[in-house]
């Protein structure tokens, strides 16, 4: 089936198939050589318009869509239909620079990205509990001010189809870890009591008690090889003795990290002798492990020894438009 509209620089010949225009095959040829020698869009839409050149649509100012969809249309290179009216010489050279072009969008992509995460102590650290997304910063401009607000990434995507959490000010995030702080400083003692109930130390004893039962078991399981029956039996019972090994390994395991995670907060809370009333983005990302928006629009504030402080934050209202 052949095209009812041809490409720009394309007529149809006598037998109804693709030609080269001879006139506007040519501005097309000279588009590729410019584009292959690194020419921005912007500089072909200038000599273009200097020579006088209309489009397809008869149109006498060409867009920068026009001229890339013209660079990424397949056609002009020639196929089973379409006669080639660009060299592979000019493509390879144009091809190069597109890489080049990548090369440099995506370093440049990440070197944004590492700055605004150097920028925003708050980025990767506040999480969403109604939908598991992470929270991202936007801004909000008014006719006197600025507001920096923190929404769900999901939400933004989708709407609430994807996630129905609300928006949160950054200053109210911002004044809520400063009073958790205080809090936690102020009681600190009583909060790594209460976390350290659940990590029972693991005895040594116990462990060497559970290897000598698994070697004694592991006996049995050898001699029982020529009863399959007998066999499995053995071979579950060491695989329950195995595990129950794991999970007091494990209990020693955390209260190494419990404690090596404590004394490291211990020391940040004590570098403050007096109350913190201004936040320090530095001091946060060190302290806190993620702060999690839970379901009922409350804040969570998890630190890296595990301790854990909720608080309740001021509902963002944004101001309606009028009639």
């Amino acid at each position: 089936m052949f095209c009812k509209n041809l490409p720009f620089g394309y007529t149809r010949g006598n037998n109804g198939l693709p030609v080269i225009d001879e006139e506007k095959g040519v501005y097309i040829k000279k588009i590729f050589e410019m584009a292959s020698e690194g020419i921005s869009e912007s500089g072909i839409i200038s000599w273009l318009n200097q020579e006088g050149v209309k489009t397809a649509t008869n149109k006498s100012k060409w867009g920068r869509g026009v001229i890339y969809s013209i660079l990424e249309n397949k056609k002009y290179a020639g196929d089973e239909i379409f006669p080639a009216i660009v060299s592979n010489e000019t493509l390879e050279k144009l091809n190069k620079i597109k890489r080049e072009k990548y090369i440099r969008y995506k370093k440049n992509s990440i070197a944004n990205c590492t700055e605004q995460r150097a920028n925003y102590s708050l980025s990767g650290k506040v999480i969403c509990e109604v939908c598991g997304g992470t929270f991202t910063r936007k801004n909000r401009k008014t006719k006197t001010a600025i507001f920096h607000l923190w929404r769900c990434r999901n939400y933004i995507k989708g709407g609430k189809v994807y996630c129905r959490s609300i928006e949160i000010e950054e200053s109210e995030l911002e004044q809520k870890f400063i009073e958790v702080l205080n809090q936690l400083k102020k009681n600190f003692n009583k909060y790594v009591k209460d976390m350290s109930n659940p990590f029972k130390p693991a005895k040594n004893e116990t462990i060497t008690e559970l290897d000598k039962e698994i070697q004694g078991k592991l006996d049995d399981f050898h001699k029982a090889q020529s009863n399959q029956s007998d066999a499995m039996r053995v071979g579950e019972k060491i695989h329950e003795l195995l595990k129950k090994r794991t999970k007091e390994i494990w209990k020693a395991s955390d209260i190494d990290d419990f404690d090596y995670w404590n004394e490291k907060l211990q020391k940040e809370l004590m570098t403050y002798k007096k109350q913190q009333v201004e936040f320090d983005g530095e001091l946060f990302k060190r302290v806190v492990k993620q702060i999690t928006f839970t379901s009922h629009n409350t804040l969570l504030f998890q630190f890296i020894n595990g301790i854990k402080i909720e608080k309740e934050i001021m509902i963002y209202e944004p101001m309606k438009k009028k009639n």
